[in-house]
């Protein structure tokens, strides 16, 4: 749609779903919803693409044009307001986005004062986070991620940049987060030197499918918690919280 234009279409409807719908025919609890339907005429996503768009660590945009974090935090939100989000598409053809949310009835309305802003859903802070990973686009996604919640987050794309930047003031960073598999020193070399520097500072290993660390080797380490991807925006949020509050109280 950017280069040759389209149409986008926006439509609000309503749905209901009985008691005696099959659980395996949907996520949702029976009752009525507001339906929101998205529609676009652009260029589709593949079936592959589709099976991982809500994947914050995942996107199908060229490097500068952003991470792809919209659909991940979009998905968090809704389900945590009891609906959910699905996505229809033919590549060439468009893509169709249907949200559905629960219908609150008038009697909850006026009883409802006090409605929750979207970041109160989500653990959130203020404290500052060391984020390294030798890939951008992960790195930009995280730091959306951990900025969106409130944290101030310094990024390194090199793990030597940033063990040298920890050893000048390691008393700057609140919680290290990093990958696990770097070309110039994987996160768990540079977390073990990080320690020895700071024995205190809370460190996070982020890693996909990785034989040689679970949770006893993690604690082994000096780890706070390991994490394996891909992340969500809800795991993130409530493993970065609850390793902060964690070290706060041991200390």
């Amino acid at each position: 749609m950017k280069e040759k234009g389209g149409i986008l279409t926006v439509t609000l409807g309503s749905e209901e779903f009985p008691p005696t719908l099959r659980k395996k025919d949907t996520e949702l609890a029976p009752g009525k919803y507001i339906k929101l339907t998205i529609s676009d005429t652009g260029y589709g996503i593949s079936e592959v693409d589709k099976e991982r768009i809500f994947d914050p660590y995942y996107t199908t945009k060229a490097q500068g044009m952003g991470t792809g974090l919209g659909l991940s935090v979009a998905q968090s939100i809704v389900k945590k307001h009891g609906g959910s989000i699905h996505c229809s598409s033919k590549p060439g053809v468009g893509t169709d986005f249907i949200i559905y949310l629960p219908v609150m009835d008038k009697k909850n309305v006026r009883e409802s004062t006090n409605v929750p802003e979207i970041k109160s859903l989500l653990p959130v802070g203020t404290e500052h986070i060391l984020l390294v990973d030798d890939e951008e686009t992960i790195i930009d996604t995280g730091r959306g991620m951990l900025e969106y919640l409130g944290y101030s987050v310094e990024i390194f794309n090199s793990s030597l940049s940033a063990l040298r930047e920890f050893e000048k003031s390691p008393e700057r960073y609140d919680l290290i987060i990093s990958d696990m598999t770097m070309p110039e020193m994987n996160g768990d070399e540079m977390a073990k030197k990080m320690i020895l520097i700071r024995p205190d500072i809370p460190i996070i290993i982020c890693t996909g499918y990785n034989p040689q660390i679970d949770e006893t080797a993690a604690k082994a380490m000096g780890l706070k918690a390991f994490i394996f991807k891909p992340l969500t925006f809800h795991k993130l949020a409530t493993i970065v919280r609850g390793v902060l509050d964690s070290t706060r109280r041991t200390v």
